[in-house]
């Protein structure tokens, strides 16, 4: 057990993927930590709501637009805590 501020160190990420079909749509994921924590998301074909939280368990949500040019493509959102470990999750669409 990791001790930070006198609190034990609590980061996990209750997925590592996402997979959406080619019609998009709506996933969630939970994020339950003991310290803040940011997403950084860099791909234009989806968003990420919150990209940032602290203390306790969030859901997370990833909306994905339609992918009308039928490729498969794929993303890695990176989660951050402070004084942590960053965490990856790769979303997917096909």
């Amino acid at each position: 057990t990791v001790i930070q501020n006198g609190i034990p160190y609590n980061f996990v990420v209750s997925r590592t993927s996402l997979s959406f079909s080619t019609l998009g749509g709506r996933l969630t994921f939970g994020i339950t930590s003991t310290t803040t924590w940011t997403i950084t998301p860099t791909g234009t074909w989806y968003t990420v709501t919150p990209t940032s939280g602290s203390y306790g368990t969030t859901t997370v949500e990833v909306n994905v637009n339609d992918n009308s040019g039928g490729r498969s493509r794929s993303q890695i959102l990176t989660i951050t805590p402070v004084g942590g470990s960053a965490v990856t999750l790769t979303i997917t669409q096909s």
